[in-house]
């Protein structure tokens, strides 16, 4: 990013493993929620409100 401000062009390759990158992180979050939203579909509610109280609890504040 800062050398294509800088007016150098990026390699193919740079650009590639930019590409691989932004899809892995996009595809980690996808991955991510789906697990989360799999554990809060648990069939016992106790057990669910002990996921979201301990998900709350360890939220840190930013």
């Amino acid at each position: 990013m800062i050398s294509t401000i800088s007016g150098v062009i990026p390699d193919s390759m740079q650009v590639a493993g930019a590409c691989i990158t932004a899809v892995a992180l996009l595809l980690n979050d996808l991955y991510q929620r789906r697990m989360l939203k799999n554990k809060l579909l648990l069939p016992h509610l106790p057990h669910r409100l002990a996921l979201l109280h301990k998900l709350h609890d360890s939220y840190v504040w930013q």
